[in-house]
């Protein structure tokens, strides 16, 4: 990691935590940052603590992603309550989040579809989605109030690779790229079911990988 001057941008790095890495979430408030360990077969998310003023990281533990499954994305609910881990068993491993300890939810994994890459998160912390590279789809679910996921069914999309995927800040929209046509997807996001309806399309150039919205 790297602490930043806030007058000139210019970075230092901090201490080095080797065979830590991968997907990297950190907790709205600051004081925790979650990634894979790399040190651990089958994997595991790792925990540290944060402090706000440095930046410096403390590790705190790890816990097993899902069953016999490796990390491929890490996000978390807008308040920080809840994590969703997506593995490459097709599943995502669903946790609550207290003071940096990762509790399992009932159940732990729930479905994706094939080859998952990523889950972004609705700001309004009602829904999720995961785009699944090789079924060229995106799974949808609802968020109930104790964090855990339940499944809306996919959406099928005309692109291969559908990869990543961001959600507006108010919630209606859901944006995707897909790789294999060089496309930038446009959903639109119901209110009440959740469930994600194609606007349209739009060149994003050759080969994009990511999006940021601002």
């Amino acid at each position: 990691g790297w602490s930043r001057n806030q007058s000139n941008g210019v970075l230092t790095q901090l201490s080095t935590y080797h065979s830590y890495g991968g997907p990297i979430a950190i907790t709205p408030d600051g004081l925790h940052l979650f990634c894979e360990d790399l040190n651990s077969n089958p994997g595991q998310i790792a925990c540290f603590s944060r402090d706000t003023l440095t930046g410096a990281l403390t590790y705190v533990s790890s816990v097993l992603c899902g069953v016999g499954a490796s990390v491929i994305g890490i996000s978390l609910t807008p308040n920080g309550g809840i994590l969703y881990a997506t593995t490459n068993n097709d599943t995502i491993a669903q946790y609550s989040v207290s003071g940096g300890v990762l509790t399992p939810l009932s159940p732990l994994t729930v479905p994706t579809g094939n080859a998952c890459s990523m889950t972004a998160i609705a700001p309004n912390g009602k829904s999720a989605y995961a785009t699944n590279i090789n079924n060229n789809s995106i799974s949808q679910y609802s968020i109930g109030a104790g964090g855990g996921l339940t499944p809306l069914g996919a959406i099928v999309v005309p692109s291969s690779n559908a990869s990543y995927i961001v959600i507006s800040k108010d919630s209606t929209k859901a944006y995707m790229i897909g790789g294999g046509h060089a496309l930038l997807y446009e959903f639109s996001i119901d209110p009440t079911s959740y469930e994600l309806t194609l606007i349209g399309s739009q060149a994003a150039g050759n080969n994009p990988s990511s999006i940021v919205l601002y």
